[in-house]
């Protein structure tokens, strides 16, 4: 369907995204991995980060201004970004939130690149996915799915299905399921469960009614909605921001349980990122099923029949 695109938003699309590449040796032509030094630590810890506010933003956490330009046109907005291009094993992760219209903003809503500590970042999901009325849903595509169409369209496809989960579920291509889990198979979304009073933030079942705004600067193709994408909108937009730590925090406890499972890789301290340790366990041990065989240096290697 034909994209409109909001003059106001396409303003804040002129710069080029930067390519985040930090801590990861090598990567495939179209990664870009996102620094992150963090340890493996508990939950429901928070520190507050300091941000520079517009008027209609709490003092620790972004604006929300495109979200309310939006909303002049559409009855709701949803903000979509994704975690795990760069890493040399697990899955890429989208998410997407729609945040209610008459809810105050979080403390604390930033980048989740910025957000200092592991657990910040999880006291910040359990406050967000308690919010009454606030709808999300992420989309997990596995390396198997990256492999085959590469990290890129793997990106936008998450992208896209979380989406559609927001906006007509019925029309989603991939399975969803009722959590997330190193036990499911292949690709999958998970749609919040959250108890929705009548009211604004009640889901329409026009698709017309929503609009979208994707960090980065690539709209995917086949979006349910009018779109527009926000180069570096997760540290410019508030609801985008959410959806990043969302899709972070998704992504960083999946890594967690496959610690658990290839234990050799040190995964629960760079969650899949090209470090070195992680590049000399693959020297020793070779790859495990969730690593992604595109990817630098892994497509060098001699992997024998696997």
């Amino acid at each position: 369907m034909a994209l409109r695109r909001s003059p106001r938003l396409r303003a804040l699309n002129s710069k080029s995204v930067d390519n985040q590449v930090e801590n990861q040796i090598g990567s495939s032509k179209n990664d870009k991995p996102k620094a992150k030094r963090r340890r493996t630590s508990s939950k429901a810890r928070v520190k507050k980060i300091k941000e520079t506010a517009s008027p209609v933003a709490n003092a620790t956490s972004l604006p929300r201004k495109l979200e309310f330009d939006a909303l002049k046109e559409y009855r709701h907005v949803l903000s979509i970004d994704e975690a795990g291009r760069g890493p040399l094993c697990g899955p890429v992760v989208a998410a997407a939130v729609i945040y209610p219209k008459g809810q105050a903003s979080l403390d604390g809503i930033v980048d989740s690149k910025k957000v200092r500590t592991e657990d910040e970042r999880e006291r910040l999901y359990e406050s967000l996915i308690a919010i009454p009325n606030i709808r999300w849903a992420v989309c997990v595509i596995d390396a198997k799915r990256i492999d085959e169409i590469n990290i890129l369209q793997a990106t936008l496809e998450a992208m896209r299905s979380t989406a559609i989960a927001l906006t007509k579920a019925s029309d989603l291509s991939v399975r969803q399921v009722s959590e997330v889990s190193v036990n499911e198979q292949g690709c999958y979304v998970v749609i919040s469960n959250t108890h929705r009073k009548e009211g604004e933030n009640k889901p329409s079942s026009n698709c017309k009614d929503y609009f979208a705004l994707i960090d980065g600067n690539k709209i995917p193709k086949d979006m349910p909605c009018d779109a527009e994408c926000v180069v570096k909108g997760d540290g410019k937009e508030f609801a985008i921001a959410a959806a990043s730590i969302i899709a972070k925090v998704t992504r960083d406890r999946l890594m967690h349980s496959y610690d658990e499972m290839y234990p050799v890789y040190g995964l629960s301290r760079h969650k899949g990122y090209g470090t070195r340790d992680h590049v000399s366990a693959l020297l020793e041990h070779g790859v495990s099923p969730i690593h992604r065989r595109t990817f630098a240096p892994i497509k060098h290697m001699d992997l024998g029949d696997e």
